[in-house]
């Protein structure tokens, strides 16, 4: 949906729901595939000042990914001088232990991103320099896990940090 509320104000919502399936090759078995998003919500609104200025907000909300949950490790020792497993020394690694293929989902992903853009030239080329500030609220949002040696504990990784992140950049049209 695309509206142009007045002259200066408009924007767009998108929703989108989808289900994506594999099949692998090997065993015929149908799997949910890793980047299997259901929903996907982008919600835009820009105001322009005059033809120079113009000030944007974006929020996107999408589910969150497929990923195969780690339920334990087994140790592996290194060899003894008769060839099998040493379980007196230290182990080597861990080989983790896991449950069913991409049959969890993480927490579903949302942020909120703001942009001012400034339309000029440089050089006689139409030049867009702007300054943004994604995640504007600071949403955490789990991307997955980093584990510890031995898969007892797990430690979330983040798609965007805690606090917002400003950026400035420039367009330039050749």
């Amino acid at each position: 949906v695309n509206k142009a509320i007045s002259d200066s104000w408009y924007g767009w919502l998108s929703i989108a729901y989808s289900e994506t399936h594999r099949v692998n090759q090997l065993t015929a078995e149908e799997f949910s595939y890793e980047f299997d998003l259901p929903w996907i919500v982008n919600l835009v609104g820009n105001y322009e000042f005059n033809e120079k200025w113009q000030l944007g907000v974006r929020w996107r909300f999408q589910s969150g990914s497929l990923y195969t949950p780690v339920e334990g490790a087994t140790p592996v020792y290194p060899l003894g001088e008769n060839g099998e497993m040493d379980v007196t020394q230290a182990p080597i690694f861990y080989d983790p232990t896991e449950g069913e293929f991409n049959s969890t989902r993480l927490d579903n992903f949302h942020r909120m991103d703001v942009r001012l853009d400034y339309q000029t030239k440089w050089w006689g080329k139409e030049a867009n320099l702007y300054f943004e500030i994604l995640n504007l609220y600071g949403q955490r949002s789990v991307a997955g896990f980093d584990y510890n040696e031995d898969y007892t504990e797990r430690e979330a990784t983040y798609q965007f940090p805690e606090t917002p992140i400003p950026s400035i950049g420039v367009q330039l049209e050749f």
